[in-house]
């Protein structure tokens, strides 16, 4: 009987992607199909999942959609029985009877639903197996040929972590690490009122992120409202890619969006888009 293990996401990409290689992980040492759920709110309008935009190369995989035409003998944990087309949402999936932690020896199941929540290891070489789809790697790679002329990229990381009260100690943090002032600084942020005070100490900084108007400064950028999902996704992505492929990245240190960016850039990360 063939075996399962349904990847369930919610909130920030740099989350998701740890989550994802500890999935992968799981399933290759026990021999699972692994099934990769982005329906939640803060990466779907409906039709949007994982597979809108990206696939894994050499791992057994299946789609939600084929998955969800399968009839499954057993779940653990017991809360996603019939269930497995739910969509994540903090508001229960951190409930005990919804969670696993992929534990070290296998689940007794032939679906296994992991909410990615609590502890995960991660690799690199999980990560560098994921390929991004035409045509939206083409996109990507047009816009990362314009920003390969800024050799420095700044993160700039606010709305629900900092705020205004504390941008210029968070900034005086992230001088330390020596910005030049000297060259252009290519910026990106999630909230424009910090870029703004960045720009006043260092003129020559330009914004990347697009879109900034319309953010909520008190709230993540991955719990906003926005009038294209999609769109939102393709420049959290550009965002992420940014600054994997910068030469040098300048940020605090405690955002994982940033942080799982530079954790590849150690790696095959040019593998992910095949842009050198």
């Amino acid at each position: 009987m063939k075996r399962y293990l349904l990847v369930k996401a919610h909130v920030g990409f740099g989350d998701r992607l740890q989550c994802l290689s500890h999935a992968m992980t799981y399933a290759a040492k026990f021999g699972r199909t692994i099934c990769i759920d982005w329906s939640d709110s803060a990466w779907s309008d409906g039709p949007l999942n994982f597979d809108s935009y990206f696939s894994l190369c050499g791992v057994e995989s299946i789609r939600v959609s084929d998955l969800l035409q399968l009839e499954i003998a057993s779940v653990s944990p017991q809360g996603w029985l019939h269930q497995l087309d739910r969509r994540a949402d903090s508001k229960f999936i951190y409930k005990p009877e919804y969670v696993t932690t992929l534990p070290d020896e296998d689940v007794d199941a032939q679906m296994v639903v992991y909410s990615s929540t609590g502890h995960r290891i991660f690799h690199r070489q999980n990560l560098c197996l994921l390929r991004l789809k035409r045509p939206h790697r083409d996109q990507m790679i047009d816009e990362l040929k314009l920003a390969a002329e800024y050799r420095v990229v700044v993160h700039l990381r606010g709305t629900d972590r900092n705020g205004p009260e504390q941008y210029d100690t968070y900034l005086n943090t992230l001088a330390s690490a020596n910005i030049p002032e000297s060259e252009p600084l290519l910026v990106v942020t999630d909230s424009l009122s910090l870029f703004h005070r960045f720009q006043t100490r260092f003129p020559k900084a330009v914004l990347r992120t697009a879109q900034l108007k319309q953010f909520d400064d008190q709230q993540g950028t991955h719990f906003q409202t926005v009038p294209s999902k999609h769109e939102f996704n393709m420049q959290t992505l550009l965002d992420f890619f940014v600054i994997m492929y910068a030469p040098v990245c300048i940020a605090d240190g405690q955002s994982i969006f940033s942080s799982m960016a530079r954790f590849l850039h150690e790696g095959d990360y040019c593998d992910i888009l095949g842009y050198d």
